[in-house]
């Protein structure tokens, strides 16, 4: 999927609020930068070929409240859910975490970082979240989580 400079660049932009599920196919590797950002999208079901989800990819959906990230994502752009609604995530695989992925994600309560590596970019990449439950799937993300904080 292609990258966007900005949201008005989509091709779904004037009607971008009323998308509501998403689904990325079979054979897709990338979400790109800026693809659903404003986007009224509640429901995503992202393909285990994906590898990488774009800046500010689902930044400011404010309907999204869940999302399972495959096992083969291995990065996540800044800003990606940033400023959303978003509560709960689960990323199954190992993964890098550009700056301020969460940033201002003022509902996200419940983190789930499953695979055995996950490299954090940047200090503030849960900036202002309400942390409420982080699970992990290795001793190595509990470490690297909690080096993290300090």
């Amino acid at each position: 999927m292609k990258d966007y400079t900005s949201d008005s660049e989509q091709p779904w932009s004037a009607f971008r609020s009323d998308i509501r599920t998403v689904i990325i196919s079979h054979g897709v590797t990338t979400i790109g930068a800026y693809a659903f950002k404003f986007s009224g999208v509640s429901k995503v079901e992202i393909s285990d070929t994906v590898t990488s989800i774009g800046a500010v990819a689902f930044s400011q959906c404010q309907s999204l409240l869940e999302l399972i990230v495959p096992i083969n994502v291995t990065s996540i752009g800044q800003y990606a859910f940033d400023n959303g609604p978003l509560e709960f995530i689960t990323i199954l695989g190992d993964v890098k975490l550009e700056r301020m992925v969460f940033n201002l994600a003022l509902s996200l309560n419940t983190v789930n970082l499953l695979g055995k590596q996950v490299n954090f970019e940047d200090v503030d990449i849960f900036g202002a979240c309400p942390l409420t439950s982080v699970g992990f799937g290795s001793k190595n993300v509990a470490t690297a989580f909690n080096n993290y904080l300090t």
